[in-house]
């Protein structure tokens, strides 16, 4: 027992603004499909199509959905439902450099609790999927390549579409699955679709746009939106009779899908044609609702209410007295998608594995990444090394010292933050994707991503901390180099996280304008540009806030300590000067190196729960369960 019941389903928008009225985009609509059954939802645009389609899924983005939705004669219970359920979006992301068996093996690996992996006595899922999909043929094959071209359009959809079906859902949603393709793809994919659902008894719902002959008969239902309600639902082999006994007989030379489709579309060229069409649109439909039930020889779920007249001649205003929630209509249950109410069969560890594997797999099969980073730390730790190659003496040297530490944060602050926003913001797009299916939890993303970025980040830059350390030559230490490597960790660490917050908080080009001005006012505010002491004290206290500030205190102190400077200015004078009375001149004689250490790394802590906060709350999925 397969099927799912519309009685009576109707949604309404929920206004922004108190003087605006809700806008009503689906209204009676009764629709019953079992498994095994392929229904196509067509219509003409701003009619609902996206809106029932997600209705059907059991999950909205926003607004009211009235009526009831039964699942094998029961009422749908919303977070149960979501569990049987796999929805295709048009956009499909898939993650670039993985092959076609890779992505579908880290998938099964997410979603698929193991036992039903491999089957007893039967074969493994990948390779059954593989098998009905006809994808073995392309299984080494990247699906999506950075420099390098991947498979062709039409079997990355497939290879999406596959990655969805791996749990044998018992509900499909397809949302324009062949946007884009030509008709030979569009119709093999449906094709390949039909025999999967077939097989497995699924119930299939697939919003397509004008499909050819061949495709449209390979669904078994089909339902016509316009408007203004419902102009044809039911099988697709009595839709052509339907139309000619109503005296809309579709012309010999063109594909009748075209015709019907034509029907239904509001002309705008002039005012004279926009109110004919309407009042054609308008008697298809008043003559569905009156002779579509008789016809298919069916009983009526429920009796159609007359199409409320829409007298303001505008469709994208369609308001109207019936627009206002009746206390008479059912309001479905909605609720916020939880991800506690999932029975998830991997740990957080064993998620946080997988998406770990399959990340370092995606940078490593192209190293471009690597290599932009590897070859910016070293050209910058040349560049520095060289540049304060002799670091001179007395108050030349104090001089020469601060300007490259400042430059030193500058470069781990700024330059390692920028260049990850456009990364990160990949990363968001693959973690807003995959939690909308709740594939893993946010701690197992987000620990998997800083565990990638941060060795990659800390390895290229200590090639620039040991040129730069030594080819300047600062204090042949060993305590002090490894204090100096530690300090930076910290501040790289600080960088990582906020760029991370950033992109969770912020998005990619609100980040990219938010974080230059934010680094320079730390970087203002990070003792070398103005000595902190001649600020004003009403924002001479920003300078707390700024890693760039502590690190820049940090580093110098390691340095500084334990060196006697020659301050004299001229022949013959005596003038000797310790660290402390350096650092005073500079403004910074009431720093301590391990406080500015822990200040930081309570910036890095702060950097870091802010980052998840806003992947766990404010990246959280839009829909609504229904």
């Amino acid at each position: 027992m397969n099927h799912i019941e519309l009685i009576n389903v109707g949604y309404k928008t929920k206004p922004k603004h108190k003087d605006e009225l809700p806008l009503t985009i689906l209204r009676n609509v009764s629709i019953e499909i079992k498994g095994g059954e392929f229904m196509a939802i067509l219509g003409s645009s701003g009619a609902g199509k996206t809106t029932l389609l997600n209705i059907i899924g059991g999950r909205i983005a926003s607004g009211v959905v009235t009526g009831q939705v039964k699942y094998n004669g029961e009422k749908r219970i919303p977070s149960e439902f979501n569990k049987i359920v796999s929805i295709v979006e048009q956009d499909i992301v898939m993650l670039p450099m993985l092959t076609v068996r890779e992505s579908l093996q880290f998938t099964a690996d997410l979603l698929v609790p193991p036992e039903k992996m491999s089957p007893p006595g039967e074969r493994n899922i990948i390779d059954q999927v593989m098998d009905k999909f006809n994808l073995n043929k392309i299984r080494d094959s990247i699906v999506e390549g950075v420099r390098k071209r991947g498979v062709s359009g039409g079997e990355k959809k497939l290879v999406g579409i596959a990655t969805r079906l791996l749990k044998k859902p018992k509900v499909l949603i397809l949302d324009e699955p062949t946007t884009g393709l030509d008709s030979s793809s569009t119709e093999y994919i449906i094709g390949t679709l039909k025999k999967f659902i077939t097989e497995y008894n699924t119930i299939a719902v697939c919003s397509i746009h004008q499909p050819n002959f061949t495709t449209f008969h390979l669904f078994d239902k089909v339902i016509i939106l316009s408007p203004f309600g419902i102009v044809y639902y039911g099988p697709t082999s009595k839709i052509d009779a339907y139309f000619a006994s109503i005296g809309y007989k579709s012309p010999g030379f063109e594909n009748p899908i075209d015709y019907y489709m034509r029907l239904i579309t509001i002309r705008t060229e002039t005012e004279e044609s926009k109110k004919e069409s309407m009042a054609e649109v308008k008697n298809l439909v008043n003559t569905w609702n009156k002779k579509g039930d008789m016809f298919l020889n069916r009983k009526s779920l429920l009796q159609m209410p007359k199409i409320p007249e829409y007298t303001d001649g505008t469709l994208s205003k369609r308001i109207s007295s019936d627009s206002s929630y009746s206390s008479g209509e059912e309001i479905l249950d909605q609720k916020s998608i939880n991800s506690n109410e999932f029975a998830w069969h991997l740990t957080h560890w064993q998620e946080f594995k997988v998406l770990l594997r399959r990340s370092w797999i995606v940078y490593l099969r192209d190293p471009s990444v690597l290599i932009s980073f590897l070859a910016m730390g070293f050209l910058s730790g040349l560049l520095l090394g060289f540049t304060f190659f002799n670091p001179g003496s007395g108050l030349n040297e104090i001089i020469n010292r601060t300007g490259l530490v400042f430059l030193i944060c500058l470069y781990l602050t700024l330059l390692v933050t920028l260049s990850l926003l456009l990364i990160l913001n990949t990363a968001k797009s693959v973690f807003m994707y995959e939690r909308s299916y709740s594939m893993y939890r946010t701690p197992a993303f987000y620990f998997s991503l800083h565990f990638t970025l941060f060795p990659i980040i800390w390895g290229a830059n200590l090639l620039m901390m040991i040129q730069t350390y030594f080819l300047a030559k600062f204090q042949f230490q060993a305590g002090k180099f490894f204090i100096f490597v530690s300090i930076l960790t910290i501040t790289i660490s600080c960088s990582i996280s906020f760029a991370i917050a950033s992109i969770a908080w912020l998005g990619f080009e609100v980040a990219s304008i938010a974080c230059p001005l934010i680094l320079a006012l730390f970087a203002i505010f990070g003792g070398n540009l103005v000595n902190t002491d001649s600020i004003s004290p009403v924002i001479r206290w920003i300078r707390y806030l700024s890693y760039f500030y502590h690190t820049y205190c940090a580093i110098l102190i390691n340095e500084f300590k334990g060196h006697i400077y020659d301050c004299s200015t001229r022949p013959g004078q005596l003038c000797k000067i310790d660290y402390k009375g350096a650092l005073a001149a500079l403004g910074l004689g009431n720093v301590h190196l391990s406080i500015s250490f822990i200040i930081n790394i309570v910036i890095m802590l702060f950097f870091f729960l802010l980052g998840y906060l806003g992947f766990r709350f404010h990246l959280k999925s839009k829909f609504i369960l229904v």
